[in-house]
């Protein structure tokens, strides 16, 4: 069969195991239920993944994610985004950490920025100036795990010590910046 038909690029192995399952099984098509599974995206996991999804939407405190989607379903989470992108059309957001605010907290703000819209008459907003002061870090913080030195010596007694060590402050450095703003306009920065 390899002389006969040269071009197909057959090996031996393959024409030796075709000729093997023609044995045992009469046929040379593939046995029903052999080999791995086309797709995960089935009629009954998209609706289980459409379910899971959409029941969110009503309680966005209580939203899970792929992740928390494959440990209650089974299904892999690279699955759950093919299914909601492809079959749900749905986009994935990653989500924010942001500053959570209580109900007193909300009412509170509410309150004075009722008071402060009160009391600020348009004369007074000539006056008023608004500040802003912002910290940032200079100095990074540094994984020395991936720190390596290379060096061709016999031991790491013959490398230097300058080289071996590196200096670091116990503080990081940060640089405050001020800006004012009125009605009048702005200032520059200050450092």
């Amino acid at each position: 069969m390899i002389q006969e038909f040269p071009s197909r690029n057959w090996k031996r192995s393959t024409l030796y195991d075709l000729i093997k399952r023609i044995d045992l099984t009469g046929s040379a098509d593939r046995q029903k239920g052999s080999g791995r599974p086309r797709c995960v995206r089935t009629a009954a996991n998209i609706k289980v993944v459409g379910e899971l999804i959409c029941s969110q939407e009503d309680k966005p405190t209580t939203s899970k994610s792929p992740r928390e989607i494959e440990r209650e379903t089974g299904i892999s989470r690279s699955s759950v985004c093919r299914i909601a992108k492809k079959e749900l059309n749905l986009k994935t957001f990653r989500r924010q950490e942001v500053q959570l605010l209580s109900d007193a907290d909300i009412r509170k703000r509410l309150v004075v920025c009722r008071l402060l819209k009160r009391c600020l008459t348009k004369e007074k907003l000539d006056r008023t100036w608004f500040s802003d002061e912002k910290v940032f870090t200079v100095q990074t913080p540094s994984n020395s795990q991936n720190d390596r030195v290379y060096a061709n010596v016999r031991s790491k007694k013959d490398v230097t010590a300058e080289r071996l060590l590196k200096g670091r402050k116990h503080f990081s450095q940060s640089v405050m910046v001020s800006v004012v703003v009125s009605k009048l306009g702005k200032t520059s920065r200050f450092l």
